[in-house]
């Protein structure tokens, strides 16, 4: 009796591992991935959408479904999901996905996606639990090129100062371009500037157009721009983000308030800003001599320089900081104090009371 208790038992457990919903165990579908990871994209973009709505010209975008699922059996899995080409960069890790409100459920994702040129979207996913990874790739019609600034050549300028923005489009000398103001929520928008290429400099030569942004384009000091160029039906788009400006305070000076001629100092310069901002700073020493502007230095890292006075005096040393994109601090003035030395002193205290004596001298 006892034996085939056991002959039992032994059965029930062999069939719960092939059959284990049948008996009630919870696995996880991941339990049964094979040696292969497979995926299905549905809705993908044909190409760069745009939203002509009046003057305000605003890129689209569309809800693309990514399912992942083990090959074979189509047992859906969870992973990491890259996707590059067509001006974009987006990765979607797969322990936040749910959290960024990207995954649906076991092995289905939702992701907004907007081509912002031709070319091809490759899609990879990768599941690191089982060092498995597939990619597929899609291809997209438009036309292509990029926008940048004339400050630092990136693609970020600063509300109040005047600054250029170059939009190159590959083949678009008498393209159609629209520039259109969004507040940073994407929740209202203002129209900028347009133009219709005609291939002169600046409006279409070599594919370049140039527009000049200030102030007054906005209704508002931080946002983004959307740049978008159309030209035989095809479309461009890029971004260009607004800053608020930073302020910049003045420089902190250390070094000595008193000297002596001939004799070098070292002194310390320092701005601390709570942004994560690179700066350079800029010293008059206050006897003609000048430091122009340093390497920059990352916030709160002191640049160190020696310098040294040749004559006598009270001297104003002061030095002021800019951060990358050229917005300037005040100046911080220091004032040092390099007096006669004993030996000058009793020098010209001799040379005073006795003129021949210098004059012997110098004819010796």
């Amino acid at each position: 009796m006892r034996r085939i208790l056991s002959l039992g038992l032994l059965f029930i457990f062999g069939l719960s591992t092939l059959v284990p919903f049948s008996i009630g165990f919870n696995v996880e579908k991941s339990f049964f991935v094979n040696d292969s990871i497979n995926f299905s994209v549905y809705n993908i973009p044909e190409n760069v959408m745009v939203n002509e709505s009046g003057d305000c010209w605003i890129n689209q975008s569309k809800m693309i479904t990514v399912e992942i699922y083990s090959e074979p059996g189509n047992y859906p899995m969870n992973a990491s999901i890259l996707i590059s080409g067509c001006g974009l960069n987006i990765s979607i890790e797969e322990r936040y996905a749910i959290d960024e409100g990207f995954w649906i459920e076991d092995g289905v994702y939702k992701i907004d996606l907007s081509p912002k040129q031709s070319g091809t979207i490759t899609i990879t996913v990768i599941n690191m639990s089982y060092n498995l990874n597939a990619s597929k790739d899609f291809s997209i019609k438009g036309l292509t090129g990029y926008a940048w600034t004339s400050e630092g050549k990136d693609k970020v300028i600063i509300f109040g100062r005047t600054e250029k923005i170059i939009f190159m489009i590959n083949y678009g000398q008498y393209a159609h371009v629209h520039l259109t103001w969004v507040n940073k929520f994407w929740t209202d928008a203002v129209f900028i500037n347009q133009t219709n290429g005609d291939n002169t400099q600046g409006n279409g030569m070599n594919g370049e157009f140039w527009f000049i942004i200030d102030e007054d384009d906005f209704i508002d000091s931080s946002g983004l721009i959307i740049i978008v160029g159309k030209a035989g039906g095809y479309y461009l788009w890029d971004l260009i983000e607004v800053l608020e400006p930073i302020h910049i305070p003045p420089p902190e000076i250390e070094g000595p308030n008193t000297g002596k001629p001939d004799i070098s100092y070292e002194f310390s310069f320092v701005t601390n800003i709570s942004e994560d901002v690179e700066v350079s700073y800029y010293i008059d020493w206050g006897d003609g001599e000048v430091t122009n502007w340093t390497q920059l230095l990352e916030s709160g890292i002191p640049y160190v320089e020696n310098h040294t006075w040749m004559t006598q005096g009270i001297y104003t040393l002061r030095a002021k900081a800019r951060d990358g994109y050229n917005t300037e601090s005040n100046w911080t003035e220091f004032k040092i104090k390099i007096p006669r030395t004993t030996t000058y002193q009793w020098y010209h205290w001799i040379f005073e009371r006795f003129p021949l004596l210098e004059r012997l001298l110098y004819l010796l």
